[in-house]
């Protein structure tokens, strides 16, 4: 997602994107562990942030939402593998 994508998404407030690094192939030293580590931090606050406006919206908890997300997504799936068979 870019700045302007973003921009859209979140009313056009003017946020700052976090900066994820590429992941490393083989074995990683304790810097790149725990470079992996932050990335992880912050794409959980993140998805939070997100299930978080998304039940403030909907008036259902960030669990309920959870499941919602789940269901679509097995659905999804479901529907893609028909059109594949």
């Amino acid at each position: 997602m870019n700045k302007d994508q973003a921009n859209e998404v979140f009313g056009g407030e003017n946020i700052e994107l976090p900066q994820i690094r590429q992941a490393v192939r083989g074995t990683k030293n304790a810097a790149e562990l725990a470079a992996e580590q932050d990335d992880i931090e912050n794409l959980r606050k993140i998805v939070a942030g997100s299930f978080g406006a998304i039940a403030n919206a909907t008036g259902r908890s960030d669990k309920e939402v959870l499941h919602t997300i789940e269901n679509i997504h097995v659905d999804f799936l479901k529907d893609v593998m028909k059109e594949d068979l």
